[in-house]
This record gives structure tokens, sequence and C-alpha cells, in this order.
């Protein structure tokens, strides 16, 4: 990855192909490489990349792959412990990284 890399991902990949043309044109017939010479990356050799386009009478529903089995969730308490969030504590807001008062939630 060198300098030429930008931070991308399917909303950054519509994005670009919405405004420049060739890089468009190149997605529909070479995804992989579109993507990779645009955005200076390299993509894992196995990944395939369907490209689906919509139309005024067709539109494409992508669902998202089925987590395994068994495979714990993570419960909103669960998750606000790990985020680094803020939780009240009498008259102040604490986070693991700091102590605000609530009158201006300014931190020092």
């Amino acid at each position: 990855m060198g300098e030429k890399q930008e931070q991308f991902g399917v909303r950054a990949i519509v994005a670009k192909a919405a405004k420049d043309k060739a890089f468009r044109t190149q997605l529909e017939t070479e995804p992989k490489v579109a993507i990779e010479k645009a955005f200076g990356v390299e993509l894992p050799k196995d990944l395939e990349i369907k490209l689906h386009q919509n139309s005024a009478h067709v539109l494409n529903l992508v669902l998202p792959q089925m987590p395994p089995e068994g495979l714990r969730t993570v419960s909103d308490a669960d998750l606000q412990q790990v985020a680094g969030g803020l939780r009240s504590s009498g008259g102040t807001w604490e986070s693991s990284l700091t102590v605000c008062k609530t009158a201006s939630l300014v931190c020092p």
C-alpha cells in the first residue's frame, strides 16, 4: 500500500464511481483491478467482487453474511463497557479517561 492509498469502503467506491466515468467503466469489467488501482490497495486473491447496478425497474438488495451458528452477541451494556462511553456518577460524568462536571461538560 503506497502513498496513493486512500481510506476505502463500499461508500467510497460508489462515490468515486458516481464521479469518475473511467473508474466506473473499469469497475464494471474488472472490479478488483479498478479498486486496487484507484485506492492503492491489494485485495485478497480469493476475494470475488460482484457488481450489480440498480435501474428504474431493478433494485438490488445486499444482505450481510450470517454470523456463524452459536456466535455470542454483544449486549448494549457490554458494548458500553468496552466503548469508553460516559456514565453518570452523582452529578459528574465519568469516562475511562477523565471526569467532567455536568454544568459545562468541558473536560480539563
